[in-house]
């Protein structure tokens, strides 16, 4: 029983008489190993196993293709990079990473020329009449609480509003 295995083994004990000499448990164990792999066979075919596809269709002689990473130069350096202290600097200050110039994004540069912003709002040139300033002002104040309107608006008074 030693070299049968745990699974065969079980399933031989499983049976209603069990074999007392050593020719049928070698008739059971064989018959039971046979339909175990007949089994998986059949699994096999219908689930499509990866396994046993690769193990079939690998041709003798093939040899994988070992993945080499491309040489890196331990003497070169990098002479555009930033240092940490220059990235954080070049954030706080809002300044381009590629030209170091405040007011853009290296985004916003094409080919090396900045590209100009197209101005998304076609009245940002346009002055604002006086009906619609006192509108916008009228709307404002309506968003305030009573309290607030009236330190506004005395606010307002003092500095010649």
């Amino acid at each position: 029983m030693e070299g049968i295995s745990d699974k065969l083994v079980k399933k031989i004990f499983g049976l209603e008489t069990v074999p007392t000499t050593i020719a049928s448990w070698y008739t059971y164990a064989s018959r039971f190993d046979n339909q175990w792999r007949h089994a998986r066979a059949i699994i096999n075919r219908t689930k499509g196993n990866d396994k046993d596809k690769k193990l079939f269709y690998k041709p003798k002689n093939y040899v994988a293709p070992k993945y080499t990473p491309p040489m890196r130069d331990p003497d070169a350096m990098d002479i555009d990079r930033l240092t940490q202290e220059e990235r954080n600097n070049h954030m706080k200050k809002g300044l381009c990473f590629d030209c170091h110039q405040p007011g853009h994004r290296t985004v916003d540069h094409q080919n090396g020329s900045l590209i100009p912003k197209k101005t998304t709002n076609p009245f940002a040139n346009r002055k604002a009449t006086g009906a619609e300033t006192y509108a916008k002002i009228r709307a404002l104040m309506g968003e305030l609480e009573e309290e607030e309107k009236e330190k506004a608006l005395k606010q307002m008074e003092d500095e010649g509003f």
